[in-house]
């Protein structure tokens, strides 16, 4: 394998990512329910796409993945959001119900998908079996 750098990482997060939030996106429009349990795909798929673009295992990587992360399920889920719900007009009102729609079970999904993509990205799919 080659030496990769932290700008593919962040390519490799970007596109798992994109991957993660098609796969939730499609779900969520074919099924007609959020299933918000597959923003930890999205996350898995991200610190993925950062080991294998990096190919360093450090914190650095983690943190950028679960950044990444973050970012994929917001925007996957004001994508979802929008599609089935009825949704404010205004910015700051959107953000704002993207945020309290979420409940604890969102927020314990969210923190659990970060999770993964800060342990697969900073020490790669093989950390799990410790």
């Amino acid at each position: 394998m080659s030496e990769g750098s932290i700008i593919r990482g962040l390519i490799g997060s970007g596109i798992g990512a994109a991957l993660g939030a098609g796969a939730w996106i499609a779900c969520a429009l074919y099924t007609e329910h959020e299933l918000a349990v597959l923003a930890i795909l999205l996350g898995g798929l991200t610190g993925l796409g950062m080991y294998l673009g990096y190919r360093f295992t450090n914190l650095l990587a983690g943190v950028a993945a679960a950044v990444i992360a973050l970012l994929g399920i917001l925007i996957s889920r004001a994508v979802i959001l929008h599609v089935l719900y009825e949704s404010p007009d205004e910015v700051g009102e959107y953000l704002l119900w993207i945020v309290t729609a979420t409940g604890p079970w969102g927020l314990l999904l969210l923190g659990i998908a970060m999770f993964m993509a800060f342990k697969v990205g900073a020490s790669g799919p093989d950390s799990f079996e410790d």
